[in-house]
């Protein structure tokens, strides 16, 4: 599974009160998760580092199904916790929890704000560009390789 971090706001966020509510699930997993999921009954916690930042670490338990091994992420967020919610995710992507965590909780990951940041900063280069680069990138940048080629004397089937 992919790792995470998580910047939180504070008023959303009661590390305690998620550490609380941890400890009452991982103490009896079936009996917490058993009525309403039953082919999570017997699933295996799946053990969190010790100074994990990833958003799911912080704000729920990710398990394994007892007999086929399908990880599921269990939100200790809200009202989630409550209604015992538990996400289906998969081994290469936690899209499906970190859309919930959005969605429901305005959770966002450190890295998907990082990469929004990035993006934006981009279009604001791309927006303040030349009108050649704008109409035609591809043929920009060939005009600036071979003006870069020649003012530096180097080969231009080196590119």
């Amino acid at each position: 599974m992919e790792e995470e971090s998580v910047e939180v706001p504070s008023m959303n966020y009661d590390e305690d009160e998620l550490q609380c509510r941890r400890n009452l699930v991982l103490s009896d997993l079936n009996k917490y998760i058993g009525k309403k999921f039953p082919q999570l009954i017997d699933a295996t916690i799946v053990e969190k580092p010790s100074k994990s930042r990833s958003v799911l670490d912080l704000c729920g338990v990710c398990v394994l199904q007892h007999d086929s091994g399908k990880p599921f992420f269990l939100c200790l967020m809200g009202k989630c916790f409550v209604e015992r919610e538990a996400i289906k995710i998969t081994k290469q992507s936690t899209y499906n929890a970190t859309t919930h965590l959005l969605s429901n909780h305005n959770m966002v990951a450190s890295k998907t704000e990082a990469h929004q940041r990035n993006v934006s900063a981009i279009w604001k280069h791309i927006k303040g560009a030349d009108g050649q680069f704008q109409c035609d990138p591809a043929c920009w940048l060939k005009g600036n390789l071979s003006a870069f080629a020649c003012e530096n004397s180097i080969a231009f089937r080196d590119f």
